[in-house]
């Protein structure tokens, strides 16, 4: 249902499995600074973050690297 609803949104892109796609992400979004708004959804608990850059690729790529979604981690526990 979740899915339908962002397709009707008509987004540019729409990953299924941002982990496992990094490479075709990175591939989407290489070349001159672009500036984006996104949304991520987990598909397993149905959570939803929407968020915006002035650079989207050096943003994407932090979602993507372990050791910053370690440090987020970390500073929740606090």
């Amino acid at each position: 249902m979740l899915l339908v609803i962002l397709a009707r949104l008509g987004p540019v892109k729409i990953y299924y499995n941002f982990g496992k796609e990094k490479d075709q992400v990175r591939k989407d979004h290489r070349g001159p600074k672009c500036s984006g708004i996104y949304c991520l959804v987990n598909l397993h608990h149905f959570g939803m973050y929407i968020g915006q850059s002035l650079n989207l690729l050096s943003r994407l790529n932090n979602y993507l690297n372990p050791a910053f979604q370690i440090g987020r981690a970390s500073c929740r526990e606090r």
